[in-house]
């Protein structure tokens, strides 16, 4: 990899962080025993990240009690608390539970049922009835799940080996949301696996059956978690500003189809056909049992200006929402010359559908008004994108007008996937750590939007 190929691909900052991390290792035979735990601790979140699996132990009760108790509604608050006194009561059963059962079982004293049937119908499929087996079996496909995406986003895109190798050990030693979803149990290495399934598949040649395909997965995906429903939008939004109606046609028609089977999925798991209609009544007590406040871990924007404000700002989501959209297409409309000229390549749309997809996937995280620090991993389709090589003379970043704002808006980004590393160098206070993740995010996406639209320059003539 040549020095001018690392600069061309915008990689410069992920060397950075590799020569920082090598003089760490190196210095860590010379510190004292409490600061080499400290530096330990602060620079491989990876090797750290046992928690006790909070939000797995949710998924995995109501699989238990699906199999013993088949309750008629597990998003009703009676079968909620049901669900809690089950998980005490295996507790109680088991003469030598494990420490991060117990913990789970103690601390989820009512059972947040929020989740849609198809998903939990998803997880408890590794699930054989021993908790502790059954949270590093989830562990174990979650981190395979990300391993996979990352090379095949960075094989997609045009990385190298080394590159992609680069990108991965950072993401697998230093990446504070993927600890985070280690720590909890949480499924976003799942989405991010997904995103990336879908995006393998625009690579294929354009026509029905790979318009099919992407669409079946990207209706599983919905159906999975609906907050990548955002993505959706943006892809709807990209498909009518490139007047891509059989695309559009194509991908609905399998999005359909994949929704449609995942709800008589989650239906048969849950042994009952009103399944999906309980889950969206269940939903009306979401704000009330996840009123999260910033201080609690809602890394949310929406939620920041609400206490920001003292309680006198309106609920910013949407507005966030519609107003980060009207930008995505203005960029989208600024730039449909160039991927027409782009699509007759052998290529076709595939760039345009990869920053679409990446775009919706950052947005569902920074317009959501519960977003946990987990939720963060789903920027780094974007930052792969933004990171990605491009043909000498056609990178965008040689305009003058955008250089600066280009080295600050990545370094932000950086803060937003990595987290570690940079905390680590600047230990801020831990009540500014939501606006670092925040200011990150939105650099991304800004850093997103400014690449994907036509290079402007100031040279004269």
């Amino acid at each position: 990899m040549t020095i001018r190929r690392v600069y061309r691909t915008a990689a410069l900052p992920l060397l950075l962080l590799v020569l920082w991390g090598i003089q760490l290792i190196a210095g860590l035979g010379r510190a004292p025993v409490s600061v080499r735990s400290r530096f330990f601790g602060a620079s491989v979140p990876f090797l750290s990240a046992t928690g006790v699996g909070f939000d797995y132990y949710q998924f995995w009760i109501v699989g238990r009690a699906e199999s013993a108790l088949r309750p008629d509604n597990i998003y009703s608050m009676p079968n909620r608390q049901r669900l809690a006194d089950y998980g005490h009561a295996l507790l109680q059963a088991d003469p030598n539970p494990s420490e991060r059962f117990a913990n789970s079982v103690q601390f989820r004293t009512t059972i947040e049922t929020f989740s849609t049937p198809f998903l939990y119908a998803a997880v408890n499929a590794f699930a054989s009835g021993d908790y502790e087996r059954d949270y590093d079996r989830f562990m174990g496909v979650g981190l395979a799940a990300v391993a996979l995406a990352l090379a095949a986003m960075g094989g997609i895109l045009g990385f190298g080996a080394l590159e992609i190798l680069l990108f991965a050990a950072a993401v697998w030693l230093w990446c504070e949301p993927l600890a985070a979803d280690l720590r909890v149990g949480n499924v976003n290495e799942l989405q991010l696996a997904g995103l990336a399934l879908y995006l393998v598949l625009r690579r294929r040649p354009a026509g029905l059956l790979a318009d099919l395909l992407s669409g079946l997965v990207l209706g599983f995906l919905v159906a999975f978690k609906p907050t990548l429903g955002v993505v959706s939008l943006v892809l709807a939004l990209a498909w009518i500003v490139d007047r891509r109606g059989r695309t559009a046609l194509g991908q609905v028609a399998g999005a359909a189809a994949g929704a449609g089977a995942a709800i008589i999925v989650g239906c048969r798991f849950l042994h009952t056909a009103s399944a999906w209609i309980q889950w969206k009544d269940g939903l009306a007590d979401l704000d009330r049992l996840s009123n999260v406040s910033v201080q609690i871990g809602n890394f949310s924007l929406p939620r920041l200006i609400l206490e920001t404000s003292g309680g006198r700002a309106r609920e910013a989501g949407p507005f966030l929402l519609a107003l980060t959209l009207g930008i995505v297409g203005v960029v989208l409309f600024l730039s449909r010359g160039r991927a027409r000229a782009a699509a007759a390549s052998p290529g076709g749309w595939f760039e345009r559908d990869f920053w679409t997809v990446a775009m919706g996937a950052a947005l569902s995280v920074a317009t959501l008004k519960l977003a946990w620090l987990h939720y963060y991993l789903l920027l780094i389709p974007l930052l792969l994108w933004v990171l990605r090589p491009v043909p000498a003379g056609g990178d965008p970043f040689r305009s003058r007008l955008r250089a600066a704002p280009a080295l600050v808006l990545g370094t932000l980004a950086l803060a937003a996937v990595f987290g570690r590393p940079l905390i680590f160098l600047f230990e801020p206070d831990p009540a500014y750590a939501p606006a670092i993740y925040l200011a990150g995010a939105w650099g991304l996406i800004l850093l997103g939007c400014a690449r994907a639209a036509p290079a402007v320059t100031l040279d004269k003539g």
